[in-house]
């Protein structure tokens, strides 16, 4: 070979391992970034929350953590009994939501048809993108009402806010259940049914033991929800000043929600900043010991815990049985002998249990066995039957809870949005039923400050998700210490409260950082959000590049292609649709978030123009609602007109992420279409753009499959812009 050849070849090897070992060493920072922020953030807030018992001596530590009452006015700031009543609403929430949650995936995973399970999929899909504060609209109003028209108490009760974040945290339990039953080997339940066990049966005794790791993970992040919730719990809760509230029918007060209350009254310095940052510190604190104990239980009911203790077991009793051949049985130690004889009498009686049953069904068969056959069949059939409308009432929940909120935000909200509040650029003012006059602002520019949030947020979060997705997936040993740390530090993430990661940003971005000076307030938004989707890409594209076929990576790899080149040009090129979807989920979660905006931005915001919005940082059109609804009366049509779009821009991007993992881009290119022309008519206010926007959106969605599907069957139109 030419040594011209030669020589290219190797300086061309040689720029590409550099290049590998460049790419290797920024996704290394962005990894240790990930990893390393719980701990900054972490020792951060601890460090603040020193410096205020400092700077105040009159908030006491002691006082801080073991008192009974919490009243700025007299000086007093207990908040260890709120942590207290928090995590007993969160229990009482599991223990409603998790039963209810596990039985509609059995029903919706194992016995309804395929396509009866994927329309009621996306039901519950819809109802755990749905912001909290349309569930905090929901319980301050029809379940306070409900509870106080029963038991004849008053609005705010610690019931209430059970039933609230249980409602909540029940989409998330029953998707991540779904995913993880659909998950199971078919082996398993294919040996059940040959033993003779009914669809039922096999479902609720072999395959949600199965799944349980994954069933686990859903009930983690329930939780997490529930511990951080505090848009939803403000809105409901009647704060009480003592605590802790072990009456179901009495006031209570919650920690996230004072924290949402406080941070406001005060400015940097001040003693409600400094108790509030406390509180932060302390709600970080056991957010993330609760998720190491979760963690510990998950790990000890996986499955390759249970074989290691099984073989732990058998290799115990081979021992001790080895042991007794030697030495026989009194030469043992008392506890060895002890062992020794209660796992003969467990055999023993499970050799006659066993043998009782067989009997008992040898003897019925000898009499007749025509009879018995068909008597076990019709018991197996009504079984059967009763099973699955138990789990049908428990599916029903999830059907009658999205009509029940959908029908809630119709009712006077439907009205509410008309077309001078939807476009109105500054304050809008209107006059209710009851002649009272309300100023608030007009959902232009909330609206468009949404989708500026969105957008930029995405721009962040999406390159760099990828990139440490990838590092986890193509640099790091599953099996490495940094893998482990990798994926916990991100499910960590995952289970951060919003208003923590709110309180960090205010204190990062504008206190550190002085955005607030530059007037770019809304970058601060535009950042933490950035951080607070990470996991969802990363998690979504690590999870489609393990699934991608492991030939392409050895092929790619046996024809000289570095990492960098495989990743980059081979395997991301397979994962594209995983990462749209997923952008598409992390949109929801920014249009669903209020606490942390809140919290950045506040609610007062005089501007009339996206510059004013971006200047100063201005309400979403979650915090918006959250907003309206915090006054002493509360103009309750128009917060259920904000919920009533928001809900309806969920549907859209929950529907556009079905079509996306089904890799129908031509449909999701038509509804981005419309949905970019949806926003820019209500900016502009162009009446005829606006209607033409909502057809071009209903035509992607429902019109354009319609057709597709008819003429795949009857053929009756030959247009090439229809093939697929």
């Amino acid at each position: 070979m030419d040594k011209s050849i030669i020589y290219t070849q190797k300086k061309t090897a040689k720029k590409n391992r550099k290049k590998d070992s460049f790419y290797r060493s920024f996704l290394l920072i962005l990894f240790l970034f990930t990893a390393f922020f719980i701990i900054f953030a972490l020792v951060f807030l601890i460090a603040a929350s020193i410096n205020g018992f400092v700077s105040h001596p009159e908030m006491s530590f002691s006082y801080f953590l073991f008192g009974n009452e919490y009243n700025p006015a007299s000086e007093l700031f207990a908040a260890g009994f709120m942590i207290v009543n928090t995590l007993l609403v969160s229990f009482f929430a599991i223990l409603i939501a998790v039963p209810v949650s596990v039985f509609t995936a059995v029903f919706i995973a194992k016995v309804l048809p395929k396509k009866f399970s994927n329309f009621m999929f996306a039901i519950i899909a819809i109802l755990a993108a749905i912001p909290s504060v349309v569930y905090g609209a929901f319980g301050a109003i029809i379940i306070n009402d409900v509870i106080t028209a029963i038991f004849n108490v008053q609005a705010g009760t610690m019931l209430a806010v059970i039933f609230t974040l249980a409602f909540m945290i029940m989409p998330t339990i029953t998707l991540l259940s779904i995913t993880a039953i659909n998950s199971t080997d078919r082996k398993l339940e294919e040996s059940a049914y040959a033993l003779g066990a009914t669809k039922t049966q096999t479902s609720l005794y072999v395959t949600l033991r199965a799944a349980k790791g994954g069933i686990i993970v859903g009930i983690l992040l329930g939780i997490a929800r529930a511990l951080g919730e505090a848009t939803a719990v403000s809105m409901v809760a009647s704060q009480t000043n003592v605590g802790p509230t072990f009456n179901l029918l009495g006031n209570i007060r919650l920690i996230t929600a004072t924290m949402m209350s406080q941070w406001g009254e005060g400015g940097p310095g001040t003693i409600e900043r400094a108790s509030s940052l406390a509180m932060c510190t302390l709600l970080f604190i056991v957010v993330i010991l609760v998720f190491i104990i979760l963690k510990v239980f998950e790990s000890y009911y996986s499955i390759e815990s249970i074989e290691k203790r099984n073989i732990k077991k058998i290799s115990k009793e081979n021992q001790l049985n080895s042991n007794i051949q030697k030495y026989g049985i009194d030469n043992l130690s008392l506890k060895d002998q002890r062992k020794y004889l209660e796992g003969q009498l467990i055999k023993k009686y499970e050799k006659k249990k066993v043998s009782n049953e067989n009997y008992s069904v040898t003897k019925g068969i000898n009499f007749s066995d025509a009879l018995v056959i068909k008597k076990i069949r019709n018991y197996k059939k009504t079984k059967e039957t009763k099973n699955n409308i138990m789990l049908g009432l428990f599916a029903s929940v999830g059907f009658i809870l999205l009509g029940a909120i959908i029908i809630f935000l119709m009712i006077g909200g439907i009205s509410a949005l008309n077309w001078e509040y939807l476009t109105t650029k500054g304050k809008y003012t209107f006059v209710n039923d009851t002649g009272t006059t309300f100023t608030v602002d007009g959902l232009a520019i909330p609206l468009i400050g949404t989708l500026f949030t969105i957008v930029f947020s995405l721009l962040i979060a999406i390159p760099f998700g990828v990139l440490i997705a990838i590092y986890f997936s193509i640099y790091l040993q599953k099996t490495s210490k940094r893998a482990k740390i990798f994926s916990l530090s991100i499910q960590l993430l995952t289970s951060i409260p919003s208003i923590v990661y709110g309180i960090i940003a205010s204190i990062l971005f504008l206190q550190l950082m002085r955005l607030e000076s530059l007037n770019v307030v809304s970058l601060s938004g535009v950042f933490i959000m950035a951080i607070v989707l990470l996991p969802t890409i990363v998690k979504t594209t690590e999870q489609a590049l393990n699934d991608v076929d492991k030939g392409q990576k050895e092929g790619s790899y046996a024809l000289g292609a570095t990492k960098y080149k495989t990743s980059t040009k081979v395997l991301l090129k397979q994962v594209y649709p995983q990462i749209i979807s997923s952008a598409v989920v992390a949109t929801g979660i920014v249009l669903a978030d209020s606490a942390i905006f809140f919290i950045l931005y506040g609610t007062a915001f005089d501007g009339n123009d996206v510059g004013d919005w971006i200047n100063q940082g201005g309400p979403t059109l979650a915090l918006e609602m959250y907003a309206m609804s915090r006054g002493g009366i509360v103009p309750w049509d128009q917060v259920k007109a904000i919920g009533l779009l928001i809900v309806f821009l969920i549907i859209i991007l929950s529907i556009s992420a079905g079509l996306v993992r089904e890799k129908k881009f031509k449909e999701v290119t038509i509804i981005f279409a419309g949905f970019i022309l949806f926003f820019a008519s209500v900016y502009f206010a162009w009446k005829i753009v606006f209607f033409i926007s909502l057809g071009i959106i209903v035509f992607g969605m429902l019109i354009y499959p319609l057709l597709i599907y008819l003429n795949k069957k009857y053929h009756f139109l030959n247009i090439r812009i229809l093939m697929e």
